[in-house]
This record gives structure tokens, C-alpha cells and sequence, in this order.
């Protein structure tokens, strides 16, 4: 592209150059004539050769830029299987071979089996999951697997391309299903059996994601990871949700550099309110993390956790964390994570209509 831009401008300049030299000389050439009482022809506009116009014209199509995507994409997606049971998609982190996937594609500490695309086959230690994000890693034994390079999901815009790859059904290999971000920063309850969990600033996507596909990739048109496949709406055509993957990037350099996931917390179960949370539920305002019991009927506030140290209670209101106000453009999980185990905080929140303030330190989320 920059060989095409360079020739274009020289042509427009040469063209530029001739015509003014061309011009100088017509022009010595009417003083000569004038002075000889010479009268100059008129140029024929029928003889005017057309002038040629460059156009330019891309040398890669979308459709080739999705092929050129996916073939080398591809490469790093896996299939990750327990005793032969459909399981769920995952891709390599690492050329040593960590894998991130979803959370509920790993529910127990037992052998799964990693296929990668090649087909080759191997057993798989479980390193670690962080059920507050719906991630987990793997870990099989090699060198030189083909990690993806992730990409900046903060700086998504509606309507770009995006690539779903997975093992759809955990049958149909590598899969691949191409769309659009159709909506950001969505807020989902995702249920997986019996379990109901809340997923924050989610990214939609109408590139078709079904079951198998949990865990996979949803790529740019770089090849870059912008999130990871989680869950479908069974009651609309095209509606799939992917973790953005700036959620995970520090979850990823924990684990590529301690081997587990160092989280901090605070150790409450939450929902961020709107003006319809407000109103539904007769809050007195439409910001802030309302502490409420889980959807399974698990505790608004774990009992060993900072929260429940400092009297927090369900009920309670979280409207802002070090003076920042906790919203929908800065919710209670991305405060948190601004943070690392350890670190004091404050705490502002409301009981009723009474505002009040408390210093938490934060403890390292227990693993599950």
C-alpha cells in the first residue's frame, strides 16, 4: 500500500512539473510569435488526449483478510475434552503451553484431554480459575505452540469484523462463524446447569457461537483476541457474548508469571444499578454496586472476606472506591482490579439514606 501511495503522488507531481515547464516554454514560444506578428492555432479540444486518472485499488479483500485470518488462527485454538463428553474450545497464552478457556468449559480438578489442531493429543493439568470472570487455565507438557496475540478490546467500535473460532458440538473442528460487534459492555446473567452467574461488560457479537465454542477466540481482523467466547441467548438467532479480553490480560500475567490466578477482592456479590434498577427495585440512586445474594442463593457477602471484616452487609450501596464513583462506566469489579492483594482502600457506600465511609484491605481471592 505504501508502494501504490508513493508511485501516486510522484505521478501527480511529474504531471505537475511537466505542465509547468511545458508552460514556460509555450509561453517564450507566444512572445517569439507575437513579436513576429504570428497568430497562435487554437487547439482542437477533440485532440486533447484524456488524461489518464489512478485509481486505487486494495490488494487485499475483506474475504481475503478473513482467510488469511483464520488460517493463521486457527493454528492456536484447542479442543478441550473430559472422557469424551463435549466440553468446550480453548487457545494457547503461551508458546510453553498454558491455555486460557472458560471457566465452566473447566469445572473440576480433573484429566481433560487438549487436541490441538494438528490432532495430536495431550493431557492437561488445570492451573487455575477465576469463577467472577468465567476464566481458566490449562497447562499441557511442549514447546513451541503458536500463542495468539491479544488484542486492546477497550478500543472496540460497533460494527467491526469479528471471528469466532471453536469445536462446535466439540465435534466439528475448528470451526469458524463470521460477524460484527453488534453491542458493547453488556451486563448478562449466563446460567450453566443449575448454576446462574452475573457477567460484566460483555461484548455481542452475531457471529455464531454455540455449544463447543465456549472458550474459543473472537479475533479482529489482525488475528488479535478481543474476547473469549462464553455464552448464547437460546431464545434469539445471533445473539452470542464474549469476555472482553482486556478482562483477563491480568489473570493471564499472573498466571504466566506465579502459575495461578493472584485476584484481589473484596468478597461481595453485586448488582450494578441504573435508572431501571432504581426503579425496580426503589433505590435511592441510579450508580453504584447494590450488594445482593447470588443467583443460586449464595451469600451477598462471602463470611472470611474483607467486606464482611468491615460490617458490610447485603443491602448495602458501594458508590465509590478511593473517591472514584462506582458506575456502568467504572464498575465494582474494574475498581477492584486496579488494585493487588493487599492494597487499602475506601470504601463509600450507603446503608438506607445514610452515606458512609470505611477503609478495606483487599484479600486474594480464594481459588474454587
Amino acid at each position: 500500500m505504501k508502494d501504490e501511495t508513493f508511485v501516486s503522488r510522484k505521478t501527480t507531481i511529474t504531471i505537475f512539473i511537466v505542465a509547468v515547464i511545458a508552460g514556460l516554454f509555450l509561453g517564450v514560444s507566444l512572445d517569439l510569435d507575437f513579436e513576429n506578428g504570428l497568430e497562435e492555432e487554437p487547439i482542437e479540444e477533440a485532440q486533447r488526449e484524456p488524461e489518464e486518472i489512478d485509481f486505487y485499488e486494495p490488494k487485499v479483500t475483506h474475504e481475503e483478510m478473513v482467510i488469511n485470518t483464520v488460517e493463521e488462527a486457527i493454528k492456536s485454538v484447542v479442543s478441550i475434552e473430559l472422557e469424551d463428553s463435549i466440553s468446550g474450545s480453548g487457545f494457547f497464552i503461551s508458546s510453553d503451553g498454558y491455555i486460557l478457556t472458560n471457566r465452566h468449559v473447566v469445572q473440576a480438578d480433573e484429566n481433560y484431554t487438549v487436541i490441538t489442531h494438528e490432532g495430536e493429543e495431550y493431557e492437561a493439568e488445570v492451573v487455575s480459575r477465576d469463577s467472577m470472570r468465567d476464566l481458566a487455565f490449562l497447562k499441557i507438557e511442549g514447546e513451541d505452540f503458536r500463542a495468539l496475540e491479544l488484542g486492546d478490546s477497550d478500543g472496540l467500535r460497533l460494527g467491526q469484523t469479528a471471528i469466532a473460532i471453536g469445536y462446535t458440538l466439540g465435534e466439528l473442528k475448528n470451526s469458524v462463524s463470521v460477524g460484527v460487534v453488534s453491542g458493547l459492555v453488556r451486563d448478562i446473567w449466563a446460567r450453566d446447569g443449575w448454576s446462574l452467574e452475573r457477567l460484566e461488560g460483555m461484548i455481542q457479537t452475531d457471529a455464531a457461537i454455540n455449544v463447543g465454542n465456549s472458550g474459543g477466540p473472537l479475533l479482529n481482523l489482525r488475528g488479535e483476541v478481543i474476547g473469549i467466547n462464553t455464552a448464547k441467548d437460546i431464545d434469539a438467532d445471533n445473539v452470542g457474548f464474549a469476555i472482553p479480553i482486556n478482562q483477563s490480560k491480568r489473570a493471564i500475567e499472573s498466571v504466566l508469571e506465579h502459575g495461578e490466578i493472584i485476584n484481589p477482592y473484596i468478597g461481595v456479590r453485586y448488582v450494578m444499578i441504573d435508572s431501571y434498577e432504581m426503579e425496580m427495585r426503589g433505590l435511592p440512586i441510579d450508580y453504584g454496586a447494590l450488594i445482593v445474594r447470588g443467583g443460586a442463593g449464595q451469600p451477598a457477602i462471602d463470611p472470611d472476606s474483607p467486606a464482611n471484616q468491615v460490617g458490610l452487609r447485603e443491602g448495602d450501596i458501594i458508590t465509590a472506591m478511593d473517591g472514584k464513583r462506582i458506575d456502568s462506566d467504572y464498575p465494582l469489579y474494574e475498581a477492584v482490579l486496579d488494585y493487588a492483594a493487599g492494597d487499602t482502600v475506601e470504601i463509600e457506600y450507603m446503608r438506607g439514606s445514610i452515606s458512609e465511609t470505611v477503609e478495606l484491605e483487599l484479600a486474594e481471592r480464594p481459588s474454587d
